[in-house]
């Protein structure tokens, strides 16, 4: 017995020595400890619940966002590759130009830019006699309507 009491006083010493809050005797005095703070715990396990889903709505809309950005690159992407074909193919047409220019002889060229003046005169005769001949065909049109309203107007009156 007198070891059971010498063991008890260690302890109380132990549990004297130990800093115990207000609020940690009342959890420990407490029958259920679990209790006192369950709503607080159920507060955190919903806050919890719905930062995790927020932030699973945000993740899909990033992602959404990440989708519609990455097809949009590819988009251009591909514009830019077919820009650059372009701009190749322009690029040689002119070098060729340059090149055919530095070919010719300057009596070519002048024989050239007359061949290119003959041309367009031929082209502008052509619309000239294409432009008359539609007007040529208006005024006999016009005239037979002028004709017709003469007659309307001014009908032949027998003598008498």
């Amino acid at each position: 017995m007198k070891m059971q009491i010498e063991d008890l006083d260690r302890q109380a010493q132990v549990v004297n020595g130990l800093r115990v809050t207000k609020e940690l005797q009342k959890h420990l005095i407490a029958d259920n400890p679990r209790g006192e703070h369950h709503h607080y715990i159920d507060r955190l396990e919903s806050s919890l619940e719905r930062t995790d889903e927020l932030h699973q709505q945000r993740m899909a809309r990033l992602n959404k966002g990440l989708r519609n950005i990455k097809q949009k690159t590819q988009t251009r992407e591909q514009e830019n590759s077919d820009m650059d074909e372009q701009i190749t193919a322009r690029y040689t047409t002119v070098m060729d130009r340059i090149h055919l220019e530095k070919t010719f002889e300057p009596g070519d060229r002048q024989r050239l830019d007359k061949q290119k003046t003959k041309m367009n005169n031929m082209v502008q005769r052509s619309h000239a006699v294409t432009t008359a001949k539609r007007q040529g065909e208006q005024i006999a049109s016009l005239r037979g309507d002028l004709e017709r309203w003469r007659l309307k107007t001014f009908p032949v009156l027998p003598f008498m």
